[in-house]
C-alpha cells in the first residue's frame, strides 16, 4: 500500500523526483526514483504505476521465499554415505581451504572406518544405531579415537542438511574420555637433553631448544625459516609448518610470537645460513618428511635415558613455564591452542612437587599446639 508520495526537483537538473513511502508487511518501505516524466502531475502519476509494479515484485518475491523456507528437504533417498563422501569432501572439506592434514586426516577416517561399516548405506538412514555400531566394531581403539570418528560422521551429516540433502541429523552424545597424564620431563631431564643433544651436534642442539624453549611442535620446527627469526625483537613468529612435503600455516592457521631465550637466540646466532629454512636437507632444500627429528633424537635419547617423543619437549616447555608462575592465558597464546582447555591438561605437578607437599603439610602439623591427653584445649 502506498502512503506518501513527494515529488520534488531533481538536484541539479530540470527533470523530477520521486520519493515514495510504501507499508509492506506492516513496514514502512521507502523508494526514490528519477522520473522521466517532463511535468510534477505525469510524475506523479508515474510513480503510482511504478510502485504498484514495486510491490507486485515484493509480494512476488515474498511468497517465493516462504514457500522455500517452509517446503521441507527432499530426502536423499538413493544417496549413499560412500557416493556422498566424495562431494563432502571436493565441496565442503577442499573448497573451504582446510589444511594439508586435516583433508588427509578426514580423507584416512572415511577409508579406514566411515566407508568400509556404513558405506553402502543411504545417508538419510544412519542413525544412533549406526554409531553404536561403529564403537561396538572400533572397541580396541582409544576412546578420543573412536570420538573423533563418530565427530566427523556428525560433521557430514549436519553438511548434508544444510545442504537440504536430509531432513535432520542424529544427536549422538561422545564418549567420555579418560584423563591420561601427558609425558614430560622434569627440570633435569631436560637440561640433561639439551646437552646430549649438543654433543651430537649444532643442528641437534638447536632442534632439542626449539622445542624445550619454544614450544614448537614437530612440523613448526623443521618449518622454520630465518625470515621468521627477527633478532633486534627477539622472537620468533611462528608462521609455517611442513607436513607431508608440503608448507602452510600453523595447526589451526594461528600465528604466534615466542620470545627467544639467550640460548636459543646464541645457538641461532651460531648457527650456519645456507638456505631459507634453518634446517635443510644435503641438497639444501627443506624438509619434506616429518619423521626427520624422530630419527634425529633416537640415539639422543637412548643416550641420556629419558623418555622419547617430540612432543615431549613442547609438554616440558609448557609444564615449566607453568610451574614458574606463567599464567595459563599466556601459555595457551605461546602453545597456539584454539581453547584453553586443552592448555588445562599440562596442569598437573611433578611428583618432587607432591613430595614437598606432603613435606610441608608434615611441618605445618608438627608446629601446631595440640593438647596432651586429659588437659583440655589451650585458651587465650
Amino acid at each position: 500500500m502506498i502512503t506518501k508520495t513527494i515529488i520534488r526537483p531533481y538536484k541539479g537538473t530540470d527533470q523530477w523526483e520521486a520519493d515514495v513511502f510504501m507499508l509492506v508487511n506492516g513496514k514502512e518501505v521507502r523508494r526514490r526514483w528519477r522520473s522521466p516524466m517532463p511535468s510534477k502531475l505525469a510524475t506523479e502519476r508515474w510513480a503510482r504505476e511504478k510502485a504498484k509494479g514495486f510491490l507486485a515484485d515484493y509480494n512476488a518475491t515474498a511468497s517465493r521465499t516462504d514457500q522455500e523456507e517452509e517446503a521441507p528437504p527432499k530426502p536423499a533417498e538413493d544417496l549413499m554415505l560412500r557416493d556422498y563422501a566424495v562431494r563432502w569432501i571436493d565441496e565442503y572439506v577442499i573448497a573451504n581451504r582446510h589444511s594439508t592434514a586435516t583433508v588427509e586426516g578426514r580423507q584416512k577416517c572415511l577409508k579406514t572406518h566411515l566407508l568400509p561399516l556404513l558405506g553402502d548405506m543411504r545417508i538419510d538412514q544412519i542413525g544412533p544405531v549406526e554409531y553404536q555400531k561403529i564403537r561396538q566394531a572400533r572397541k580396541g581403539l582409544d576412546v578420543n579415537s573412536v570420538n573423533k570418528i563418530c565427530d566427523q560422521l556428525t560433521t557430514m551429516l549436519n553438511v548434508a542438511v544444510e545442504w537440504k540433502l536430509i531432513n535432520a541429523a542424529p544427536k549422538v552424545k561422545r564418549l567420555k574420555a579418560e584423563q591420561k597424564e601427558m609425558a614430560v620431563l622434569t627440570p633435569e631431564e631436560g637440561e640433561k637433553l639439551v646437552d646430549t643433544a649438543l654433543e651430537f651436534g649444532a643442528k641437534f642442539h638447536l632442534a632439542a631448544l626449539f622445542g624445550v624453549d619454544g614450544g614448537l611442535r614437530n612440523s613448526e620446527i623443521i618449518g622454520v625459516r630465518w625470515s621468521d627469526i627477527n633478532f633486534d625483537r627477539g622472537e620468533i613468529v611462528v608462521q609455517n609448518r611442513i607436513w607431508n612435503g608440503q608448507e602452510g600455516p600453523p595447526k589451526g592457521k594461528r600465528n604466534r610470537r615466542i620470545p627467544l631465550t639467550s640460548r636459543l637466540s646464541a645457538a641461532l646466532l651460531a648457527f650456519p645460513r645456507t638456505a631459507r629454512h634453518v634446517f635443510v636437507t644435503y641438497k639444501g632444500t627443506f624438509i619434506k618428511t616429518n619423521q626427520t627429528l624422530p630419527k634425529w633424537f633416537a640415539p639422543i635419547w637412548a643416550k641420556a635415558q629419558i623418555p622419547r617423543g617430540i612432543h615431549t619437549l613442547r609438554h616440558t616447555f609448557a609444564t615449566d613455564a607453568l610451574d614458574a608462575g606463567v599464567s595459563l592465558r599466556t601459555v595457551q597464546t605461546l602453545l597456539g591452542h584454539a581453547s584453553i582447555v586443552t592448555t588445562e591438561r599440562y596442569l598437573h605437578s611433578r611428583k618432587a612437587q607432591h613430595a614437598e607437599a606432603i613435606v610441608t603439610l608434615e611441618h605445618a602439623r608438627q608446629q601446631r599446639n595440640w593438647r596432651k591427653p586429659g588437659e583440655d584445649y589451650p585458651t587465650a
